[in-house]
């Protein structure tokens, strides 16, 4: 059977792309010659793609718990570096508290009249394991918010206000701890927002994405491929996942960044490309509230850039952009059910980090 997912991939994909490539009608952008169609070649091939997103068709479950699947998307740090260990705790502890949520959701969305769902999911947040946290103090309100979730999720009836109340305290703490970093770094925020060093003005190569140029595609190909620093491949690698606005190209782009992640290099556009690959993944998707959602893969994903950051940042303690970035990747929350009006938050995914997309029709 397995022999036949990338030929039923094959399929499933074609008809995709077919039905929602988006026309390029724009009256300055002119078409580009036959001989660069028959010419052009993407960065990877086709059977990359397949491999990559086999897994969000056939191997999904909506009802999967995010709680249940400890050691696949935490940090386990095993160095010496007690700043490194604390960034650690900081991501796991945040990370938990998402999935928390999501299994709670989860459970609300597919409750049934014997509660099992319910009882389920709210086993699955006690299961957390919590002793991966060293520090006393947050593990010891992660343990309290765990118990509070559980108690909610598997009594949805019931007045419950202190889930609540172990919220506030929980990121009473690490408010304290994070927000002098976080404030430290927003100085250094827009030079790397402006690309400043490898484009003189970032906001007209703004304007060339989604207008599916293969000339301008080449020169990003050629660029990421003669690029001496990670960070500015990284820079060309998301670029070249906006370059294009077929339905398409949203998987190739995602696949080329995460070509990028496997080489394990830092720069500090890595949380921009996982939010770039996960938004080019959730095309793949359904939209409504009770579709499978993939938030393990997509955290598995953002475990192993986190794991980049925190290397850089044991080498590199006075970093506190990389610190910064890191409380970010940690902080963003999990793909929602409940996320738009419209269906789930992979809509509102999209449409942030590709709004270029806006007025197409592949969503």
């Amino acid at each position: 059977m397995k022999s036949l997912i990338p030929i039923a991939l094959t399929v499933v994909l074609t008809i995709t792309f077919a039905s929602c490539s988006k026309p390029n009608n724009s009256d300055n952008q002119a078409p580009d010659p036959v001989m660069e169609d028959s010419t052009f070649k993407e960065p990877v091939d086709s059977s990359e793609v397949f491999s990559h997103f086999s897994y969000i068709y056939y191997e999904g479950n909506a009802r999967e718990s995010l709680c249940a699947n400890n050691k696949q998307q935490y940090l386990l740090y095993k160095g010496k570096s007690n700043l490194a260990k604390d960034f650690a705790d900081y991501y796991n502890a945040l990370l938990m508290f998402h999935n928390m949520y999501s299994d709670e959701e989860t459970a609300k969305r597919f409750s049934d009249s014997e509660n099992s769902v319910n009882l389920r999911m709210a086993d699955s947040i006690m299961r957390l394991d919590c002793s991966i946290i060293r520090n006393d103090t947050l593990r010891r309100l992660v343990k309290s918010l765990r118990k509070c979730k559980a108690d909610k999720v598997q009594h949805p009836d019931q007045e419950n206000d202190t889930a609540d109340k172990a919220s506030e305290e929980f990121f009473g703490f690490l408010s304290e701890k994070l927000n002098p970093i976080i404030e430290s770094s927003n100085d250094i925020y827009q030079a790397y927002m402006d690309r400043k060093g490898i484009y003189d003005n970032f906001y007209s190569v703004m304007s060339k994405r989604g207008k599916s140029s293969k000339a301008y595609k080449r020169e990003l190909i050629a660029k990421m491929r003669s690029a001496d620093t990670p960070v500015k491949r990284h820079v060309y690698a998301i670029e070249y996942a906006h370059s294009d606005s077929a339905c398409a190209h949203f998987l190739i782009g995602a696949v080329v960044l995460d070509n990028e992640f496997a080489r394990g290099e830092y720069s500090p556009y890595l949380y921009g490309m996982w939010r770039t690959w996960r938004a080019s993944a959730s095309t793949m998707i359904g939209k409504s509230s009770w579709a499978y959602i993939p938030n393990l893969l997509y955290n598995q994903k953002r475990k192993q850039v986190a794991d980049i950051i925190l290397r850089h940042i044991e080498n590199n303690p006075t970093d506190t952009f990389a610190q910064g970035l890191l409380i970010n990747i940690a902080g963003c929350e999990n793909i929602s059910r409940h996320g738009s009006l419209f269906g789930n938050a992979s809509i509102s995914e999209q449409m942030s980090h590709f709004p270029e997309w806006e007025n197409g029709s592949n969503h």
